[in-house]
């Protein structure tokens, strides 16, 4: 079940998208256009529309205090280098007159090669997706085997399942059956910021919200935590594919 409200905050309107799932907790994500929040749909009515009001309260505070940023919209040009987990990638992007595009990985270069038909714009949505697909099939297993190892270190849970997705409004997610999900964009951070993430949705194993109790379990592991986070919030717009 989902509502809607949309609500004007800094002079831009945002969607403010309430979901009622079965789920064990409570969690809120902000966007650069709207807020999604996510409630138990088995708590009481009077339970739910508390917590609803809460997490709105919230997510407007955190929104006048700093505004999402508009997302930079990368263009890829021929022997561009594009660094992912500390490798370089070199691009090489060809024009072929046959209507069938191609992309092909090999070490450290990604081939393109693009039908001449396509628009710059349409050019530019085929490499961004080939790339994407790329990363996720090149890194997962390198990023499972690190978590797995943060995890054996620090926190000692059972995991599921680890998978990388390019997600746009979240860093991650850790879900109740004990599935590990990090955005792809993570990869183009510094390796300290992903082991934050890594180690913030651990904690989640732990504790499914964002209490005190949470952010004591995070400090104890992580006790520079807030420096990533504010590199998230300052720089996080800067990862994009």
């Amino acid at each position: 079940m989902k509502q809607t409200k949309q609500i004007i905050i800094n002079n831009k309107s945002y969607n403010f998208n309430i979901h009622l799932e079965r789920r064990n907790s409570s969690r809120v994500s902000i966007s650069k256009t709207g807020v999604n929040i996510r409630i138990p749909r088995q708590l009481s009515r009077i339970k739910q529309e508390k917590q609803i009001q809460e997490l709105i309260d919230w997510a407007i505070k955190k929104i006048e205090k700093s505004p999402p940023k508009e997302e930079i919209n990368k263009i890829y040009s021929d022997l561009d280098i594009i660094t992912i987990y500390d490798k370089e990638y070199k691009i090489l992007i060809e024009n072929r007159i046959s209507t069938k595009n191609f992309t092909k990985l090999n070490d450290n270069k990604i081939q393109f090669k693009i039908a001449n038909h396509h628009s710059n714009q349409k050019k530019q949505e085929y490499i961004k997706k080939q790339l994407k697909k790329i990363i996720e099939t090149s890194h997962t297993e390198e990023i499972t085997e690190r978590v797995h190892k943060i995890n054996k270190l620090c926190f000692n849970e059972p995991i599921k399942k680890v998978k990388i997705k390019y997600l746009k409004s979240q860093w991650g997610h850790c879900t109740s059956k004990n599935e590990i999900c990090l955005s792809t964009r993570l990869l183009l951070a510094p390796k300290a910021v992903l082991n934050y993430v890594i180690v913030h949705e651990l904690a989640h194993l732990k504790e499914m919200n964002h209490s005190k109790k949470f952010w004591k379990i995070v400090k104890t592991v992580d006790k520079t935590y807030k420096i990533k986070e504010k590199w998230l919030n300052d720089y996080g717009h800067t990862l994009v594919i």
